[in-house]
């Protein structure tokens, strides 16, 4: 009877074991596509030998010791600054586009219609009297007016653009870095009761990641996790 019950035990742990297995390939496998998520693994383990029969230890089979994830550690640590580093270039290139009426090469920029006000005005100090010169100095200068007109308004809705857009993404980095604390807890949480929330662990991952690309923060994690 007792070698029964030690069988129907093993069987028992070798079923939960398995069963958390095949769960959680098929967790990874439903997730296959999910951004952020990171493929899990099952730990197993031999039970510790729990009869002592005719002189050799019977085991009581394997058993599940955690479920972690397969994750590179060292590049995941780059991810935050590389994030950082392309959210301040993207920054940087929306205001200079904004701008690009102060494009020294543009066509029909500023330096452009400056360069050709100022030759009109010497090619008429050399020749005072000529009215054709004349009405190009006017023509120029009335140019210059309105690319002078045109420069100012590019860069007022170059200003109210980024202005705008910084309103914006301060609502959106707050309501992020709320997730991020509400995920912190629930992280804390998980841990006190002994377990390793893994798909938390993506998702304030993802998030933190998001926060990066949004403000350029560079996400430290601390001895508290």
């Amino acid at each position: 009877m007792a070698d029964l019950i030690a069988i129907l035990n093993q069987s028992a742990n070798g079923l939960a074991a398995f069963r958390a297995a095949a769960h959680t390939a098929g967790h990874n496998m439903q997730n296959v596509n999910t951004p952020g998520y990171s493929r899990q693994r099952v730990e197993l383990e031999a039970l510790g030998a729990n009869f002592l029969r005719r002189g050799a230890y019977l085991g009581q089979g394997v058993g599940l010791t955690a479920i972690t994830q397969s994750r590179d550690l060292f590049l995941e640590r780059q991810i935050p600054e590389a994030v950082a580093g392309r959210a301040r270039y993207q920054a940087e290139s929306q205001v200079l586009r904004g701008v690009s009426a102060l494009d020294p090469e543009a066509q029909e920029g500023l330096v452009s219609a400056l360069g050709d006000f100022y030759g009109r005005m010497r090619a008429l100090a050399q020749n005072p009297a000529d009215l054709g010169l004349r009405q190009a100095v006017l023509g120029g200068a009335r140019n210059l007016a309105m690319t002078l007109n045109r420069t100012g308004q590019a860069l007022e809705d170059a200003r109210t653009g980024v202005d705008a857009a910084m309103t914006r993404e301060v609502d959106e980095a707050n309501a992020l870095m709320g997730e991020l604390a509400a995920l912190n807890g629930s992280v804390a949480e998980a841990r006190g009761r002994g377990a390793e929330p893994n798909d938390l662990l993506d998702k304030r991952l993802l998030v933190a990641n998001e926060l990066s690309s949004l403000t350029g923060a560079t996400i430290v994690t601390d001895d508290q996790g």
